[in-house]
């Protein structure tokens, strides 16, 4: 004997057709969410990764920078070092003309510190 359908079986057969297609949607949003969760841990962990790249360049480069102004600052040190030492070792051994310079020098100060402003 065959079946007939009426309103009522349609409706129903309907309704669990789209209760499928729902199932169905909800599973593949559910499935694209968790993808696009995965893909934003994975960029973030790039990112990450990326950042600590760069912090450890800058770092080396600082203290590289320091290194070398270690250096320049030791060089100069010993340069002023050096310069005062000559000095004064020309200032013990002629000490009369050292005045006389030191007096020419006070001399030209004074007349460029106390002339008349145009």
């Amino acid at each position: 004997m065959a079946h007939t359908y009426d309103a009522n079986d349609r409706a129903r057969l309907d309704a669990d057709t789209i209760g499928a297609g729902v199932s169905e949607a909800t599973a593949g949003v559910a499935h694209a969410v968790r993808g696009a969760g995965d893909g934003a841990r994975a960029g973030i962990a790039e990112m990450r990764h990326g950042a600590q790249h760069v912090v450890e360049a800058a770092k080396d480069k600082l203290h590289s920078a320091q290194h070398m102004v270690a250096e320049r600052a030791s060089e100069t040190k010993h340069a002023v070092e050096d310069g005062y030492a000559g000095l004064k070792h020309t200032i013990v051994r002629n000490p009369m003309a050292s005045v006389g310079i030191a007096a020419g020098v006070g001399v030209l100060v004074g007349l460029l510190l106390c002339r008349p402003r145009s």
